[in-house]
């Protein structure tokens, strides 16, 4: 694309942002003005473009920030050229741009000659125009995949793929309903499960291959199906006689496909066909991860003993990310895979490695949703920790495969923001965007017993009485005897629940629970006897403390003392260790109208506090910290006091202090000189005025991610809407819910 041509495609694309922004703010108005005036030096600068190219490109700099600025300043609907409504139902959409195929998509230009190019134009299945796209806007629907066109702003049909015939491609006797899509090098894959079978031996994917005008079957089983390969992109709707039945040209570990993704690897060898250097394609089903290299060469990645393989897969340069039930993500170097290591049980093969910070996820995760390809995040992934629904963020992660300290991750949802942590991090405190003050409180009447059992209520037909000083919970029927209390407290909030558990004859249940609708936001069970702490977060006014017996015999017994609630500030880490509140201390915005909030008022009476016994092993300390009202980028050997007032005392760690602060960590390791100075200037942006850095609205769930290579942005929707990030903050967002998928490239955006 010429100078002239980039400098028309800004202009076009500022006026239309000025035209399909709606206003919401006054501040608006001023961000217009700065799009027209560089919308103005835009124009005025194609006459002399090619002379003058860096002060287009200056322009076109201003240009975008003014619409950046525009966007920041309102909740806004989607721009003009991505409100048009499609009546359908996706399960997924991509956005293929040729332009970044390996020709830059000059095959488009090179298939007047296939079937597809000179069927019947204006029908069901074919729209008006014969060449392919530039740009195609795909969408999956269970029963069909819809190709649009995207150089057109009202997004046409271009071509139809009916799902109703691709059960019969794939095995005869069975409906196949799509799942996923991608394309790459003039190359659709569809990826399918057949509606009547839920074991995976039948269904799979079709290969859509524009370029050399054929269908290729992906399929998990040969018995009974039909033909691997067939002339023509419409084969799968012509079916196949059963003379032409053979296996599948790329035997899959399962036919229950979720995701699909192509990458073209260095050294891939041309197609003599298309000219085109063949794709590596990988397959997550069900069964794991089928990797079809472009040698031809199918490899399975299984893990059984691990958990499930299979939900999400992506490529980042030659490395193939993707889930794994009890790790967020799995990374292999695709040109390295062979048949003697690819399958495998035990998390010990050499080509395999968790591409997150040693130690920051040691706990296992359930993984729902995940944008790859990321180059400024490396992935963004949505997790669920444990079995708790209410225990979610998202995780940005950066990695270096080869050195585990030089990896960091960020956690963040609706609430809260814990800025990088690297390497084995030991906690994140200090991170949350309510301005509620803390004060320290005891919230447990009662917790010491040292009269009687008053304000505890019995369950399971308990006993409950004060035994020199202790609550003895016994078992009066045969049942589990328990004792319970609600307490008040703050939704969003932490708290420490502390108590000294003595054993009698039955080891007990000791956990935080939600009242209203009784999730359990921490529990443990407790078999000997000593002190025992939970750390959890309130996600009502009224949270239960429960301790019960862990058998029903007729008179077992269990005795609790020092039974304690205190409130904390939140350890955003995995580690998830909270720090008791101490005084007060004052939480406000870092600046006007910022999400991320200061702690203030810090003092030997005022401060925050815990203990830990990995916090013996910490070296290094980073954090923001205000110095004569300017934040500033603190970090060093903790025993250097890097941070004001923080300090490590054996097992115990506190912050106190009298500067505010905000974003405070500990880790075992020490980051890199060039990881700090990307930390501090990712999260620096944070601490300026009108400053988001959270999900928009008040939902955790995330539905949909996608990352935009062109703009850098990362789309994240929920069931608020679609929240933009650029590095740490987010920029922009819309008020519509996004409910399955989201795709993004060149600054186009799609979603369900």
């Amino acid at each position: 694309m010429s100078v002239e041509q980039q400098v028309d495609a800004l202009a076009t694309s500022v006026e239309n942002l000025k035209s399909a922004v709606v206003s919401k703010k006054a501040t608006l108005d001023a961000s217009v003005m700065d799009a027209q005036s560089a919308t103005a030096q835009a124009l005025a600068a194609k006459v002399n473009a090619l002379s003058a190219r860096d002060q287009a490109g200056a322009f076109k700099d201003a240009a975008y920030s003014a619409a950046q600025s525009a966007a920041s300043a309102v909740a806004y609907q989607d721009l003009t050229a991505l409100a048009v409504s499609k009546a359908v139902t996706a399960v997924d959409v991509f956005i293929y741009d040729t332009a970044k195929d390996s020709d830059g998509g000059a095959w488009r230009h090179r298939c007047a000659g296939t079937s597809w190019y000179r069927e019947p134009l204006n029908t069901a299945i074919r729209g008006s125009r014969r060449e392919f796209p530039a740009v195609a806007v795909i969408v999956a629907e269970t029963n069909r995949v819809t190709i649009y066109d995207g150089d057109d702003p009202t997004l046409p049909m271009w071509m139809v793929i009916n799902g109703s015939v691709l059960g019969r491609f794939l095995y005869d006797g069975y409906t196949a309903d799509a799942t996923c899509i991608t394309a790459l090098n003039g190359q659709l894959i569809t990826g399918v499960r057949t509606a009547s079978d839920t074991s995976g031996n039948f269904g799979g994917g079709v290969v859509f291959d524009f370029c050399s005008d054929k269908s290729v079957k992906l399929a998990a089983t040969s018995t009974n199906s039909n033909y691997g390969e067939k002339a023509g992109v419409r084969a799968v709707e012509w079916g196949a006689p059963a003379a032409y039945r053979m296996p599948p040209l790329y035997r899959l570990v399962n036919g229950m496909v979720n995701d699909v993704a192509m990458a073209v690897l260095p050294n891939a060898p041309i197609d003599q066909a298309t000219g085109l250097p063949l794709p590596t394609i990988a397959v997550a089903t069900n069964g794991g991860v089928s990797v079809i290299k472009h040698d031809g060469n199918v490899w399975d990645i299984t893990g059984t003993n691990w958990g499930n393989i299979g939900n999400r897969v992506g490529f980042v340069g030659e490395d193939l990310y993707f889930d794994q039930s009890i790790y967020i993500i799995l990374a292999v170097t695709v040109s390295n895979i062979a048949a003697d290591h690819i399958l495998y049980d035990r998390f010990d093969i050499a080509p395999f490695r968790r591409v997150v910070p040693a130690g920051s996820f040691e706990t296992a995760f359930s993984s729902i949703s995940a944008a790859l390809d990321l180059p400024s995040y490396d992935l963004a992934h949505f997790v669920k920790r444990g079995n708790s629904s209410t225990d979610t963020w998202l995780t940005f992660v950066k990695s270096d495969p080869k050195v585990s300290a030089a990896g960091m991750a960020t956690f963040l949802s609706s609430t809260f923001n814990t800025g990088w942590m690297p390497g084995a991090i030991r906690g994140a405190w200090l991170a949350e965007t309510d301005d509620t003050d803390l004060v320290a409180a005891e919230l447990v009447t009662n917790g010491t017993f040292d009269i009687d059992a008053s304000a505890w209520a019995a369950t399971g037909g308990a006993d409950l009485s004060s035994v020199d000083g202790k609550l003895k919970i016994n078992n009066d029927t045969a049942n589990f005897g328990g004792a319970t209390q609600t307490i008040t407290t703050l939704p969003g909030h932490a708290y420490i629940l502390c108590a000294d558990i003595e054993i009698g004859n039955t080891s007990v249940t000791f956990r935080a629970r939600n009242e209203a609708n009784f999730s359990v936001l921490a529990t443990r069970i407790v078999g000997g006897t000593g002190p025992v702490e939970l750390h959890f977060v309130a996600i009502s006014t009224a949270t239960q403390v429960q301790i019960i017996n862990a058998d029903s015999t007729l008179g077992d017994f269990s005795l609790a003392d020092n039974i304690s609630v205190r409130p904390a500030d939140a350890d955003r880490s995995v580690n998830r260790r909270g720090l008791v509140v101490n005084g007060t201390i004052t939480r406000a915005p870092v600046e006007v109208g910022a999400e991320l909030i200061a702690y203030s008022g810090f003092s030997e009476a005022n401060y925050v506090e815990g203990t830990y016994e990995t916090y013996a092993d910490t070296l290094y300390a980073l954090g923001w910290q205000q110095t004569n009202g300017v934040w500033e980028f603190k970090h060093g050997v903790v025993s250097e006091a890097p941070i004001d007032g923080l300090t490590i005392t054996g097992t115990t760690l506190k912050i106190a202090g009298t500067k505010p602060k905000a974003l405070v960590r500990v880790t075992t390791t020490t980051p890199p000189a060039a990881q700090l100075a990307k930390i501090e200037q990712e999260e620096g942006v944070l601490f300026q005025v009108n400053a988001a850095c959270t999900l928009y609205g008040a939902s955790d769930a995330v539905t949909a991610l996608a990352h935009d290579p062109d703009t850098g942005l990362l789309h994240i929707g929920t069931s608020a809407g679609r929240s933009m990030f650029q590095g740490l903050r987010r920029v922009a967002n819309t008020t519509v819910p996004v409910t399955t998928a989201i795709a993004a490239a060149g600054g186009m955006v799609v979603e369900e």
